[in-house]
């Protein structure tokens, strides 16, 4: 099957530009206006339109900056843009795309993330000896609200002592035991229990141990399940 394009096809707009326009001139046109005439016209428009948004430079370049030369006040972009439909007043500094962007990219960074760290020792031996259950190191920047939880087994004979020790700037690479708020020991617990510590903030590249002691009097058989939350 062929086409012929003066006859098969039958739209304006799939015409060539050469027959939708006529050859190019710089004479004034004359007569009666056609449909040429208006697809034109409305085709001017349009690039007019399209240039004037993407190849014409706004005068004001001082933040916040008139636009209304380019976009009229309460048109839909204008809408768009503002939350008042005035273009005079916009200020790129935070109602581009880009600000909104880089100020959304900013306070994702800077929101802290809770974190959650489970240990489970089983028949942890801990009887007349001690064990590191936790240690952390603040190596991605500062820790906030660092939360220690252990979980211990009915036990009426043993004594344990927890202990948090972190370093600080005097002794980046010794631990030294926290001494406010004070650790109470847990003496012979007559029922298996929770128990929650607070060690507060720990700066960017210090570090942070959670232990825990048994004295000879305990069952070496016992488990044990610890918590470790932080924000960072």
């Amino acid at each position: 099957m062929t086409f012929r394009r003066d006859t098969d096809i039958g739209h304006p707009l799939q015409e060539s530009t050469a027959d939708l326009f006529g050859p190019l001139t710089t004479t004034p046109a004359t007569g009666a206006t056609t449909n040429i005439d208006l697809y034109g016209a409305y085709l001017k428009q349009l690039v007019e339109a399209i240039y004037r948004l993407t190849e014409t430079a706004i005068a004001d370049i001082t933040d916040p900056v008139d636009m209304s030369s380019a976009i009229a006040d309460n048109t839909i972009e204008a809408n768009k843009l503002t939350d008042d439909g005035d273009t005079s007043e916009y200020d790129r500094r935070t109602d581009s795309q880009e600000a909104i962007s880089n100020a959304v990219a900013a306070a994702l960074a800077a929101e802290m993330v809770l974190h959650t760290v489970v240990v489970t020792r089983d028949e942890f031996a801990l009887k007349n000896t001690n064990l590191d259950v936790f240690e952390i190191d603040a190596v991605a920047g500062t820790i906030r609200n660092l939360v220690f939880e252990v979980f211990l087994e009915l036990d009426g004979a043993a004594t344990y002592t927890p202990t948090i020790s972190k370093t600080d700037e005097l002794s980046e690479a010794t631990f030294t035991d926290q001494l406010i708020p004070a650790l109470a020991t847990i003496a012979t617990p007559a029922a298996a229990g929770r128990y929650r510590y607070e060690a507060g903030d720990l700066q960017e590249n210090h570090r942070c141990k959670f232990n825990i002691a048994q004295d000879n009097a305990g069952d070496a058989a016992h488990d044990i399940v610890a918590v470790m939350t932080y924000e960072q």
